[in-house]
């Protein structure tokens, strides 16, 4: 089946957009940079801090400083903690907060800043389809990459975001929240992720700690 134009036009500007970043970062950083939405593999148990003021644009960048120094617990993110009542507590997910949540995402950013709902009823029905979710991740023990799950989809754009420190720490971005709860709470060992900003003292050893060979041997 071929692609409308217009899914064909977006794919070639991502494609455009992934090579131009994929170049400058090959030039700067040589064979250590980072892909453009690249997918990486984490352990998600071994990802508890997280870091919220880079975006998902900010995929493949390489940046100093002292940022990954200024990490904090992921569930102070309202929409994990609101997962975490839900599937840990067992809370309603009305009574986790989430519907709330939503409900004033789509107040302040519409429907493109609240997972395309905009509705009351369309949150609802976003949160029975990530029960299901949450069962199929138990039922086969893994969460599928977005390959798998978006035939359109570039790489692992718009997976879990996963940020790297400068000693190959995962961070989690804020992006791809729920998909993150539900690894932490299976206890999986192989997630796939999509790379965020990496360090540039991890430019080196990055890639190599969060291959999917790495993560199924620690497994």
């Amino acid at each position: 089946m071929i692609r409308p134009v217009a899914e064909q036009q977006r794919r070639s500007e991502l494609w455009r957009r992934a090579l131009a970043r994929d170049a400058r970062n090959l030039l700067r950083h040589g064979r250590g940079a980072p892909l453009w939405c690249e997918r990486i593999w984490l352990d998600a148990s071994s990802c508890s801090d997280s870091y919220g003021r880079f975006k998902a644009t900010n995929s493949g960048d390489v940046i100093g400083g002292d940022w990954d120094k200024q990490t904090y617990p992921f569930d102070r993110n309202p929409i994990a903690a609101a997962c975490l009542r839900h599937w840990r507590d067992g809370l309603s997910w009305e009574e986790s907060g989430a519907y709330e949540l939503q409900l004033e995402r789509i107040k302040r950013h519409g429907a493109q800043g609240s997972d395309g709902c905009r509705t009351l009823e369309d949150v609802i029905q976003r949160y029975k389809q990530l029960d299901e979710l949450f069962l199929t991740a138990k039922r086969e023990r893994r969460l599928r990459p977005r390959s798998e799950t978006d035939g359109h989809t570039f790489r692992e754009r718009d997976g879990i975001l996963i940020h790297i420190s400068r000693d190959c720490r995962p961070i989690f971005g804020h992006r791809g929240v729920h998909r993150f709860v539900i690894g932490r709470l299976l206890g999986l060992r192989v997630v796939p992720a999509q790379i965020g900003v990496v360090h540039p003292k991890a430019i080196n050893a990055w890639r190599t700690n969060f291959s999917r060979a790495v993560q199924t041997t620690r497994a």
